[in-house]
């Protein structure tokens, strides 16, 4: 859904940096992360590259939000976190808008095992799916849930970016 709204012209994802592994669905990158080595992040980090940094969820992963350019040419400027990271976004962009895309947990794990996710992965993603999406429908301006086709749920969710950013779409 992203990456389609991303194509059309209605959003620019600033990505988040981080030090996990890709995942096998992963391989040829992704519009929402870049990787980079432990030594790269810690590099990026010293020059001040990102907003902040994080290790969130007890993994040994490193996040890292850098800051986000604005665009002037009718996109909404978006970042992808999940739930429990969006006081990074609060407390850096306080203007904000968020938008919650949930799905069912059966689909959500069947994402995860598509994505070549172990059984371990799959715990350690899913294991407190219902408090996540529970704070997700907190902080969020508007939900969505994901139990349409994509086209769909991409085209309720480019309607509601026009209507919450008529200047940026209308490139005022």
């Amino acid at each position: 859904m992203v990456r389609e709204l991303q194509q059309r012209g209605v959003i620019e994802v600033t990505p988040s940096w981080t030090t996990r592994p890709r995942r096998d669905d992963e391989l040829h990158g992704t519009l929402e992360h870049r990787f980079v080595t432990e030594e790269e992040f810690t590099d990026l980090e010293g020059t001040g590259f990102f907003l902040e940094a994080v290790q969130p969820f007890e993994l040994p992963y490193r996040y890292g939000l850098p800051p986000v350019v604005p665009v002037s040419d009718g996109r909404v400027p978006a970042i992808m976190v999940r739930a429990p990271l969006m006081p990074l976004v609060v407390r850096h962009f306080p203007r904000h808008v968020t938008y919650q895309i949930e799905d069912s947990y059966d689909r959500a794990r069947e994402r995860v095992v598509r994505a070549g996710g172990s059984v371990a992965t799959l715990g350690t993603r899913l294991e407190s799916f219902e408090d996540e999406r529970r704070l997700g429908r907190t902080l969020a301006a508007r939900s969505f849930v994901n139990d349409a086709t994509v086209t769909e749920l991409v085209e309720a969710v480019a309607d509601a970016i026009s209507r919450d950013f008529p200047d940026e779409r209308s490139g005022a």
